[in-house]
């Protein structure tokens, strides 16, 4: 079965400023056709009255990425916050800066963030980490991210198929070197705009998407979540373009 197809709201970070602004962004999303979203770009605030803007929209709250430093220092509020949301999973954007230039920061990472996952599944709450392009550097010939897995087993990698091509990598390749550990997917797409490498609405850059589907499904992901960091006209269109390119091949 295909993957579910879901919205991160980070593509849409500039109109989750207010409540209001929220509310509304949450019928739009629903209204092109996303029943589920990533939660991401904005603070959680009032766990509650976030989990009724998404009931009235008719939308899915299915997770979220949220600062590493909450995970750290107020976990059971995270907990409570999740499952008001009826979020699956939490996580996280991207590993403090300190920790991307060496091997030993990767590792330390990798206990710290899979100790906390550890205490998160005994809640019934899944751990994503979010990959950008660093996590493909080498370190004494190991690449970042095999260092993120080989150290570590309960957190899951929110693969961003963007930046698994931009760090140099085989999408496909990795989600299959990924199974196991791989729950949630970011769908993003990679095109050349003046000779420079960009983010784009998902079918009109380069990527293979039927394979990267097919491999989704083989692997049973439930959601994969359309994301555009960088939108080159208004966001909520090029999220509306990603949703009905996919129809075309789910």
């Amino acid at each position: 079965m295909r993957p579910i197809i879901g919205a991160q709201l980070f593509t849409l970070r500039d109109y989750l400023t207010t409540p209001k602004d929220i509310a509304e962004t949450f019928q739009k999303v629903r209204k092109m056709g996303y029943t589920a979203a990533q939660f991401s770009g904005a603070p959680i605030g009032d766990a509650k009255e976030l989990r009724k803007m998404a009931d009235d929209a008719g939308l899915s709250l299915i997770c979220t990425h949220i600062p590493f430093d909450d995970m750290k220092n107020n976990l059971s509020k995270v907990v409570e916050d999740h499952h008001t949301l009826g979020c699956t999973h939490a996580g996280v954007g991207a590993m403090p800066n300190e920790n991307r230039t060496s091997a030993e920061g990767f590792l330390s990472f990798a206990k710290e963030l899979d100790g906390i996952a550890k205490q998160l599944k005994a809640e019934g709450l899944g751990t994503t980490y979010h990959n950008h392009q660093f996590e493909f550097e080498r370190f004494d010939g190991k690449i970042g991210m095999d260092i993120l897995l080989d150290n570590s087993e309960c957190f899951s990698v929110m693969a961003d198929t963007y930046w698994i091509q931009y760090g140099g990598g085989d999408v496909v390749a990795w989600l299959k070197k990924m199974e196991g550990r791989l729950d949630l997917v970011h769908l993003k797409d990679y095109a050349i705009v003046n000779h420079e490498p960009a983010m784009a609405e998902v079918m009109e850059g380069n990527l293979n998407w039927q394979a990267i589907l097919d491999e989704c499904e083989r692997q049973g992901i439930k959601y994969a979540f359309v994301e555009q960091d960088v939108c080159r006209r208004d966001p909520f269109d090029c999220l509306q373009t990603s949703l009905e390119n996919l129809k075309t091949i789910l």
